[in-house]
C-alpha cells in the first residue's frame, strides 16, 4: 500500500500488457499446457503441476498460481532465462535450493508469497538486475546475512511471515533498498545497527510485531527515510534516543501500543514530520511541550485513549501548521483545554467524535478561521446558554460543512425554554440575553443599630442568579426558583458561606426573595464595600454599594456611651460605700456574732475547712512527688552524662594511647631507618677504602717490578757494552779465518792503558735518579688512577733516539790504537 507511486505505475503498465498479450493464445499451442495461457511474452498457469519443466521458453511474464511445486531447485528455471516478472503465489513451495534462482539473470520483478518457505540461506537472491522482490505471507524465521544481494532492489516484502529477529548483516548489500516492509512478523529486538547499510530507505514498515525498543538507536544511518510505522506493537514510551538520526521523516506512526509518556526532546530531530499518529495507546493525560519541535505537522490523531482523561494547551504549542486534528473514541475524555495564546490559523478539519466532552472548545472553534470540516457526533454536550458564543460563530462561518449532525444530541436542557434534542437544532433555536444589572440601590447613611436594605436588581435569559460579598467576606447566594436546575451556578454552593466553603448561620444577614440583602443591627464593623455579583451561563457583572454610618450619629453615640459609662461606674461606687456602712452598723450593734451562726453552717463550713486541708495536703504531696521525679531525672541524667563523660574520657586516653603508641612506632621507624642508613653508608665507606687501599697497592707494586726490572736492564745493558767496547777494542788483531777454524778466541794479550768507560747509549730516563724515586712518591697519590709524566715519555723516546743515533765504539778504538 506505501510502495513509491513510481512502483504502482509499473504495475498497472505490467496489467495491460498482460492483458494485451493474452489475446495473443496461438503462440506455443504446440507446447502450452491445457490449464495455461500461453503467448510470446506470457505464460500463466493455475493448477497445473510440472509446469515449468512443460511449458514453452523465451517467456518474460511468467505467473504459476495454485500448483503443486514443493521445492525450487537449479533446474527449475533453465528454460526461462529471459524471464522479467515472475510470480509464484500460492504454488507450496516449501524450500529453495541454493542456486535455484541464478538462471534468472534478467528478473527484476519476483513475487513468492503464499507459499511455505521457512528457511532462506545466504547469497539466496544474487541477482543483480533484480528491483523488487516479495515473500510475504511464507513461514521464515530468520533472516541470515548476505541474503539479499542487488544494487538495483528497491522493494522488499517481508511482511506476514514468522521473522524472530534480524542479522546485523541481514541488509548489508541492499544499499539501493527503498521499500521495506517487515510487518507482521515476531520480531522483538533491533540491533543499533540493523539499517546501518540502507542510507536510501524511505519507507520502513515495522508494524504488527512485538518491537519494545526500551534502549538503543535502531535507526541510527536512514538518513533519508520519510515513513517509519510502528504500530501495534509493544512500546512503552518514546525517548529521544529513540528516532535519533531520522531527520527526513515526515510521517510517524506509533498506533495501538502501549505508550504512556512522550519524553521531553522525543521529537528533537523530526522537524519536517506531517502525520502523527497516537491512537490506541495508554495516556492519562497530555500536556506539556513535547510536540513543540514537530512545526511542520499537518495531521496529528489522538484517538481510541480508553485512559485519556484530558488534554492542555501545552500539548499543540507550536503547531501553527496544522491543518487536520482528529480526536476521537475517548470514552473518558471530559477536558479540552486550548489557550487563546496558541493560534489554529491552519486548521481545516476538526473531529470531536465520540468523546466524553460536554463544552466546545471555545478557543479552538474560535481561533480556527479557516475551518472547512467539523464533526461532534456522540458527546454529552451540555446544552444551555453558554453556548451563546457558538451560535454567533456559526452564523458567521456558513462554509463550515458538519458531519453527522443528526447524530450530535444535547444531554440535558432544563434551564431554557428551547425543548430539542439535537444539538445544531438547539444551537440555531437559542435565544440567551447576556446579564444586565438594571438598578442598585443604598440608601446611606445610617444609624448604629439600624437597619439597611441593599438593592440590585438584574436581567437576562436565563435568568441571572445574585450573590453578595461583605466586607467581612462572607458570601451569600440567591437563585431564582423558577429557574432552578442542575446546571445553575453555584448550585453546589452553601447558601451562605465563608470563602473557605464553610457553612455559616448568621441572622444578622439576610437574602430577601427578590434577591436583596437585608442587615439587622448596623454596627461599625459592618461600614465597606458591599459586591453584587449577578451572573448566568452567558456572563456576569458586578456592582459595589459603599455602606456608610452618620458621623453625627456616631459622634453622639460616642457622647451617651461615655456618659453612660461613668454612670455605672458611680452605682458601683454608691453600692459599695452602702454595703460598707451596713456591715458597720451590724457589726457596731452585734448582729453579726459567730456564735449566732446555724449549726448547719458551721458544719457546713468546717466541710469546707477540711476540703481545703485535703487538698492543701494533696498539692503538698504532689508537689513533693514532683519534686522528687525531678531530682531523680536530674541524678539520671547526671549519672548518666558523668557515664559519657567517663566513656569519652576512656576513649580520649586510648586515642591518646594509640597516638603515642604511633608515634612511638614512627621514632623507632625512623631510628631504625637512620641506623640501617648510617651501617649501609659506614659499610660502603669501608668497602670503598679497602678497595682503594687495594688498588693503590697492587699499583706500587707493579711499579717497584717494573723499576727493579729496569735497573737489572741496565745493569746488564752495561756489562754487555762493556763486552762489547772489549771486543771493539781487539778488533784488529781478529782473524776471521782463524774463527771459521775455530780458533777465533785465541789472540794475543794487549795491556790498556786505563780508562773510564762512559756508556753512551743506554737511555738516561733509566740512569736517572728521578725514575727510580717515583715509586716512593706515588704513595701519596690523591686520585687512583695512574700519573703520566710527560717529561718521562718525552725523555724516553729522546734517549731511544740517541740510542738510535749513537755512533760505534770503534771510534774510540781508533783513538786508543793512535794511542799505542
Amino acid at each position: 500500500d506505501k510502495a513509491p507511486m513510481e512502483i504502482r505505475a509499473a504495475h498497472i503498465t505490467l496489467l495491460i500488457t498482460i492483458k494485451w498479450m493474452t489475446l495473443n493464445k496461438g503462440y506455443g499451442k504446440e507446447l502450452c499446457p491445457s490449464s495455461c495461457i500461453c503467448s510470446e511474452y506470457l505464460l500463466s498457469c493455475v493448477n497445473t503441476s510440472s509446469v515449468l519443466q512443460e511449458s514453452p521458453r523465451g517467456a518474460i511474464y511468467l505467473r504459476i498460481a495454485g500448483a503443486n511445486i514443493p521445492e525450487l531447485n537449479i533446474n527449475s528455471f533453465l528454460h526461462h532465462e529471459s524471464a522479467v516478472n515472475l510470480s509464484l503465489i500460492n504454488n507450496g513451495i516449501q524450500s529453495l535450493n541454493k542456486g535455484a534462482l541464478s538462471p534468472l539473470k534478467n528478473a527484476r520483478f519476483i513475487d513468492l508469497g503464499n507459499n511455505l518457505i521457512k528457511e532462506i540461506s545466504g547469497e539466496m537472491f544474487d541477482l543483480e538486475k533484480l528491483e523488487e522482490l516479495r515473500l510475504a505471507y511464507n513461514r521464515i524465521i530468520e533472516i541470515p546475512g548476505k541474503a539479499f544481494i542487488g544494487e538495483n532492489l528497491s522493494i522488499l516484502d517481508l511482511s506476514h511471515n514468522e521473522i524472530i529477529k534480524l542479522d546485523k548483516k541481514s541488509f548489508i548489500n541492499c544499499s539501493s533498498l527503498s521499500y521495506l516492509d517487515l510487518s507482521s512478523n515476531g520480531l522483538t529486538i533491533l540491533f543499533e545497527n540493523t539499517f546501518s547499510t540502507l542510507p536510501f530507505l524511505r519507507v520502513l514498515n515495522l508494524c504488527h510485531n512485538k518491537l519494545s525498543l526500551q534502549s538503543g538507536s535502531p535507526f541510527v544511518g536512514l538518513r533519508n527515510l520519510a515513513i517509519l510505522d510502528l504500530s501495534f506493537n509493544h512500546l512503552r514510551e518514546v525517548t529521544p534516543v529513540l528516532l535519533k538520526g531520522l531527520e527526513s521523516l515526515t510521517e510517524l506512526n506509533l498506533r495501538n501500543n502501549t505508550i504512556l509518556e512522550i519524553r521531553s526532546g522525543a521529537f528533537i530531530d523530526q522537524h519536517n514530520v506531517t502525520i502523527l499518529n497516537l491512537c490506541g495507546n495508554a495516556f492519562t493525560t497530555m500536556s506539556g511541550y513535547q510536540l513543540a519541535y514537530l512545526r511542520k505537522l499537518k495531521s496529528l490523531f489522538i484517538c481510541d485513549m480508553p485512559y485519556l482523561e484530558g488534554i492542555y494547551f501545552t500539548y499543540f504549542y507550536g503547531l501553527k501548521l496544522l491543518e487536520n486534528l482528529q480526536i476521537y473514541n475517548n470514552p473518558i475524555l471530559k477536558n479540552l483545554h486550548v489557550s487563546q495564546m496558541e493560534p489554529f490559523i491552519s486548521l481545516q478539519r476538526l473531529n470531536l467524535r465520540n468523546n466524553h466532552l460536554g463544552t466546545v472548545p471555545e478557543s479552538l472553534i474560535k481561533l480556527a478561521k479557516n475551518l472547512q470540516e467539523l464533526n461532534f457526533a456522540h458527546n454529552p454536550w451540555n446544552c444551555d446558554c453558554k453556548l451563546h458564543w457558538f451560535k454567533l460563530w456559526v452564523e458567521n462561518h456558513n462554509q463550515v460543512k458538519v458531519l453527522d449532525g443528526n447524530l450530535t444530541r444535547c444531554n440535558t436542557q432544563d434551564d431554557v425554554s428551547v425543548d430539542s434534542e439535537n444539538y445544531w437544532e438547539f444551537v440555531e433555536s437559542l435565544d440567551c440575553k447576556e446579564v444586565n444589572i438594571e438598578h442598585y440601590q443604598l440608601q446611606n447613611p445610617f444609624k448604629i443599630g439600624s437597619t439597611a436594605l441593599l438593592e440590585c436588581h438584574a436581567s437576562g435569559l436565563p435568568f441571572p442568579s445574585i450573590s453578595w460579598v461583605t466586607p467581612q467576606k462572607f458570601v451569600f447566594h440567591w437563585r431564582n426558583p423558577h429557574t432552578i436546575s442542575k446546571k445553575e451556578l453555584f448550585m453546589e454552593h452553601p447558601r451562605a458561606h465563608f470563602q473557605n466553603m464553610t457553612e455559616i448561620n448568621s441572622s444578622k444577614f439576610d437574602i430577601l426573595s427578590d434577591g436583596n440583602l437585608y442587615i439587622k443591627g448596623i454596627q461599625k464593623e459592618d461600614v465597606g464595600i458591599y459586591i453584587c455579583l449577578a451572573s448566568n451561563r452567558i456572563s456576569n457583572r458586578t456592582a459595589n454599594l459603599t455602606l456608610v454610618i452618620d458621623h453625627d450619629d456616631l459622634m453622639q453615640v460616642k457622647i451617651e456611651s461615655t456618659l453612660f459609662g461613668i454612670a455605672i461606674s458611680i452605682a458601683f461606687l454608691l453600692i459599695f460605700l452602702l454595703a460598707q456602712l451596713i456591715n458597720s452598723v451590724l457589726n457596731r450593734w452585734g448582729c453579726c456574732c459567730q456564735e449566732q451562726l446555724s449549726p448547719k453552717y458551721r458544719k457546713i463550713q468546717k466541710m469546707l475547712e477540711t476540703i481545703e486541708q485535703y487538698r492543701s495536703q494533696q498539692l503538698h504531696k504532689l508537689r513533693e512527688n514532683y519534686t522528687w521525679q525531678v531530682n531523680r531525672i536530674k541524678d539520671n541524667c547526671y549519672t548518666q552524662l558523668e557515664k559519657l563523660r567517663e566513656n569519652y574520657a576512656v576513649q580520649v586516653k586510648h586515642f591518646r594511647g594509640i597516638k603515642e603508641y604511633r608515634a612511638h612506632q614512627l621514632s623507632s621507624i625512623w631510628e631504625q631507618y637512620y641506623d640501617q642508613a648510617r651501617k649501609i653508608r659506614e659499610y660502603s665507606t669501608n668497602q670503598m677504602n679497602r678497595v682503594c687501599e687495594n688498588y693503590i697497592f697492587q699499583r706500587d707494586r707493579i711499579r717497584k717490578f717494573r723499576i727493579q726490572q729496569l735497573i737489572k736492564l741496565r745493569e746488564t745493558y752495561k756489562l754487555q757494552q762493556q763486552t762489547l767496547n772489549k771486543v771493539l777494542c781487539n778488533l784488529p788483531n781478529l782473524n776471521i779465518e782463524h774463527c771459521k777454524i775455530g780458533v777465533c778466541d785465541k789472540s794475543d794479550s794487549i795491556v790498556f792503558p786505563n780508562a773510564v768507560m762512559k756508556p753512551s747509549g743506554f737511555p738516561s730516563y733509566i740512569l736517572s735518579s728521578n725514575s727510580l724515586q717515583s715509586s716512593d712518591n706515588s704513595l701519596s697519590d690523591e686520585y687512583f688512577t695512574p700519573i703520566q709524566t710527560p717529561n718521562l715519555k718525552r725523555s724516553h723516546s729522546t734517549d731511544q733516539s740517541e740510542f738510535g743515533k749513537t755512533p760505534l765504539a770503534h771510534k774510540d778504538c781508533n783513538f786508543l790504537m793512535e794511542k799505542v
